[in-house]
């Protein structure tokens, strides 16, 4: 379960900060869906179906944030939204900074850079300490069978 009640008082913060980072890219990933057309311009004008390109983001971004949120393959996850971050800050972000001649909009260019590339750190960061989702087994014969050991009868 993600959060019980009463429980927020005993989750350290670090865990907070990790589920409140995972529901913000949560909206991200909505944002795909609510307004497709806005975002559709930052698809690139050589890749296909841009569209499709700004549908599939948004699902990723929802189906990484539910990971994250239910302590599932968050290693996996993680490092695969830090390289989609990167990747949209240096060929979205550092295009539009390195070919716009408005001095505003390459400043906020060069600010989203920068954003994209730091929320692609945090993740890293939230990848490279991630624990492993451990199942009590109750059964101790499955638990060595599970582990390769030895099932006596």
């Amino acid at each position: 379960m993600l959060l019980k009640p009463g429980v927020m008082n005993n989750l350290p913060v670090s865990r907070v900060a990790v589920v409140l980072f995972a529901l913000v890219i949560a909206v991200f990933g909505l944002y795909h869906f609510i307004d497709p057309e806005n975002l559709v311009t930052f698809v690139p004008p050589y890749m296909p179906s841009s569209h499709i390109w700004v549908y599939a983001v948004g699902a990723v971004l929802i189906l990484t944030s539910l990971s994250i949120l239910l302590n599932r393959q968050v290693k996996l996850v993680s490092y695969i939204l830090a390289f989609l971050l990167a990747t949209f800050a240096l060929a979205i972000h550092l295009q539009g900074y390195l070919s716009l001649s408005d001095k505003q909009l390459r400043d906020l260019s060069l600010m989203n850079m920068i954003q994209g590339l730091a929320l692609a750190c945090c993740v890293v960061y939230i990848g490279a300490t991630a624990k492993p989702r451990h199942v009590a087994v109750k059964d101790k014969a499955l638990h060595e069978e599970m582990a390769g050991g030895v099932v006596s009868a």
